[in-house]
């Protein structure tokens, strides 16, 4: 093996793996459904159905194929009633967080019995509509529900159901619940929860609940839940951006900290972003529960407690798993935990890129878990600058995941800062060279750039060392496409010189010698007069050749004769027919 070349790991090369068959074939299904499917009006509920009537995907393909559509936003109600026959498409565990689908979609769901219902976020769905959908049994096998950021009943119905109606009738069909989300319910009193007492709960997730938590209220009803694993009653880092929300008080943890008797099997707690709490009444909780497993204390100052973390203290567990800002670890994990809370991700990177920016290796981990936020947030600027920043100092070796990243920062092409880490990013050659990705976007991306931001000499100069190897990688095909869009018309604020990478091999110049009748396209010509003198240059036995026989030296000449030709495109030529020229006899013996 080479000296200077890195040998990768195996279970890092593993991971840099290309996507599983069944991945690639899940994405052409959802990237496809209307050449896949077809509309059926008389089906109940009314919409889309596999083309083919002998289609059947078991339980882990219905699930997965469900999962992936969330994930790209493309579930509506007519999406949705590709599942509405049991024995064709099978689920058990149904994922809806954030659509826009209406009770009638929901109505393909009710059939299947469901273990799993993630509805959170849900803008046309009340849990009220949520029950009467799924009647008497259809969630009698649940086990995992999230209705957080729901709203309980619509106020507009002609009979409106209190809340606490809807909630009491809701936790009587949930007989088998051990997981439930009310995150930012629409709710103003815990005393809902008496309704659960008797569903054998293990997690309850309040995050940032429009509840107020009063001394008595808080204590009173959450230490009822005696088999309760996991109790999570953190609460935003940016309470202003909700204002209905009543923040919970300090007094009334620390008293529920304080108490040794409750909550006895209690082995997780987040308190996150309720920064008052104070770090005794935490030690007390801790010392009195030697099972607790994890402790969630981003945006507090908890997370930076003696006991927690020098491995000398008496009180010191090694095996507790806390998010937090105070080491790498404490991020890493927060950022795995809170992919469904911005605010805590955008904090947590800002953290993370302090902690981190002395790398020089890859870190497969933390490309990983930032892509994933960036991806689930794309239109948040806070969250793509942050993710952007921490991405840099890890990729100084060649990843695929990373153009991933290139994909969601489109949006923010203005932004300036944003698009100069891509550019950092993508200067490395390494990467550039031996990883595939799509070339013709990131070409686009670059003269974007140059256009945007022409006076900015160190940002213009970036993009033109990566332009000039990026056009190597484009086929003839898409030079045409890129050659003729109207952003390459600055594309001469560029410096049309040497390149000494490898060069693309070319089968035909016909591509490139029809952008040399674009007169009114001074810069589609002065790329195409370029890749052919570049590429006589360096490959004169091969391509001069080429250009003569498929006619180019006539165009060229052409173009000498032609009025109002840009002077950069008339030097390039020039040079051009001098190359070929002196080439003769290279031309003739491969004629």
């Amino acid at each position: 093996m080479d000296q200077e070349s890195e040998e990768i790991p195996l279970d890092l090369e593993s991971r840099l793996s290309p996507d599983s068959l069944q991945e690639i074939c899940l994405d052409y299904v959802c990237d496809n459904l209307t050449a896949l499917c077809t509309f059926n009006d008389n089906a109940i509920p009314a919409g889309l159905q596999f083309r083919d009537p002998d289609t059947i995907l078991n339980i882990e393909l219905s699930e997965n194929l469900l999962k992936k559509l969330c994930e790209k936003k493309q579930i509506s109600d007519e999406v949705l009633s590709i599942f509405s026959n049991p024995c064709t498409t099978m689920l058990k565990r149904a994922w809806l967080t954030g659509s826009s689908i209406t009770r009638q979609g929901l109505y393909a769901l009710a059939r299947h019995k469901m273990t799993e219902l993630d509805a959170a976020r849900m803008k046309n769905l009340t849990i009220d509509e949520l029950v009467e959908v799924f009647g008497e049994t259809g969630l009698c096998n649940l086990r995992h529900l999230n209705i957080g950021w729901m709203e309980v009943s619509r106020t507009g119905k002609k009979v409106t159901r209190s809340n606490d109606h809807v909630v009491a009738e809701l936790s009587s069909r949930v007989r088998l619940l051990e997981n439930l989300d009310i995150s930012m319910l629409g709710v103003e009193t815990l005393i809902f929860l008496r309704a659960f007492k008797t569903v054998p709960l293990k997690s309850l997730t309040a995050f940032h609940t429009h509840v107020d938590f009063s001394d008595s209220l808080l204590v009173k009803e959450v230490v009822k839940f005696d088999n309760l694993q996991h109790l999570d009653i953190a609460t935003d880092c940016k309470p202003h951006m909700y204002p209905a929300t009543v923040q919970y008080t300090a007094k009334a943890i620390d008293k529920l900290l304080q108490d040794s008797t409750c909550l006895p099997q209690l082995t997780s707690i987040d308190i996150s972003g309720n920064r008052h709490v104070a770090e005794s009444s935490l030690k007390m909780f801790f010392d009195h529960r030697p099972g607790i497993r994890f402790l969630g204390l981003t945006i507090t100052s908890l997370c930076e407690a003696e006991f927690l973390n020098d491995d000398e203290h008496i009180s010191f567990r090694p095996g507790v798993k806390i998010t937090g800002h105070h080491n790498e670890t404490q991020v890493m994990e927060g950022l795995r935990r809170y992919t469904n809370r911005p605010n805590y991700l955008h904090e947590l990177m800002c953290s993370l890129f302090d902690k981190t920016n002395y790398l020089n290796n890859t870190r497969v981990d933390i490309i990983e878990l930032v892509l994933v936020a960036m991806r689930n947030y794309p239109r948040s600027l806070g969250i793509q600058m942050a993710g952007s920043w921490c991405l840099l100092p890890c990729v100084t070796t060649h990843n695929p995941l990373v153009f991933k990243w290139l994909a969601v920062s489109t949006d923010f092409s203005k932004i300036f800062q944003l698009q100069n880490n891509c550019m950092l990013v993508l200067r490395n050659e390494r990467i550039l060279q031996d990883v595939k990705f799509d070339y013709l976007r990131a070409a686009q991306l670059i003269m974007e750039c140059i256009i945007g931001y022409s006076n900015d000499h160190s940002m213009c100069r970036t993009a033109s060392v990566i332009g000039s190897i990026l056009v190597h990688k484009l086929s003839t095909e898409q030079k045409a496409i890129l050659g003729t869009q109207p952003v390459i018309q600055y594309g001469k604020v560029l410096e049309w010189g040497e390149y000494a990478g490898r060069l693309v091999a070319y089968r035909s110049f016909t591509p490139i010698l029809c952008l040399l009748k674009c007169h009114d396209n001074a810069a589609a010509q002065l790329w195409a007069v370029w890749t052919l003198w570049h590429t006589c240059t360096k490959k004169p036995d091969r391509y001069c050749s080429m250009v003569s026989k498929e006619g180019g030296m006539e165009i060229l000449r052409s173009l000498l004769q032609t009025p109002h030709v840009d002077d950069a495109v008339i030097a390039l030529v020039k040079k051009t027919i001098k190359i070929i020229d002196e080439n003769k006899h290279l031309c003739l013996r491969m004629n």
